[in-house]
């Protein structure tokens, strides 16, 4: 399965995540890294691999990215993406669906959005995570934050680090994890 972790704090954004490709619950293997880079910034993603390779192409269509009407576009590329692809329109009728997909965005701005396989999105302040580990590498994440916040002792990438070991030595499907991306 997965985790992805993000970070953004003292003028750094990271992002992270872990190598491992089941199939649905089986053997583990190192299946490779699950972030792409963009010019705009770094994507990770969960859920199948097929849907990374349906909306990869549309995304570096993707020119600039500012704040909320940014990921407002991005989400609007996703939809377009996925309904060409034959998924299926959500409950309301306006954007496809894709069960598990769940999107970890850190931009070049130092923003961390989050997007759920319904294509809402969510703005995090100063950390994220997402993916099978994700409740462990929240708790690293928020640990490592509150420390820097007090004590300005330790760094996003550090943060993003531990938040990946933590996930990978506790949750059974999440494994390898990979060096952390610098996104801004």
């Amino acid at each position: 399965m997965t985790i992805i972790a993000a970070a953004s704090w003292d003028g750094e954004t990271w992002i992270g995540c872990d190598r491992a490709g089941t199939d649905g619950w089986g053997t583990q293997t190192d299946f490779g890294i699950k972030l792409h880079e963009f010019d705009w910034g770094t994507v990770g993603y969960t859920g199948s691999y097929r849907t990374i390779q349906v909306i990869h192409r549309d995304l570096r269509k993707v020119d600039d990215f500012e704040g909320d009407a940014g990921i407002e576009r991005v989400v609007e590329i996703i939809g377009k993406s996925l309904e060409d692809a034959g998924w299926s329109k959500s409950a309301s009728g306006e954007l496809p669906t894709c069960k598990g997909l769940h999107l970890l965005i850190a931009t070049k701005a130092g923003e961390i959005y989050q997007v759920h396989d319904d294509l809402s999105w969510f703005r995090h302040e100063a950390f994220a995570a997402v993916g099978s580990g994700f409740h462990v590498a929240l708790g690293s994440l928020h640990t490592s934050h509150a420390r820097w916040m007090e004590t300005a002792q330790g760094n996003a990438l550090g943060g993003v680090q531990d938040a990946l070991k933590s996930a990978c030595d506790i949750i059974a499907s999440c494994a390898f994890p990979a060096e952390p991306i610098r996104v801004s």
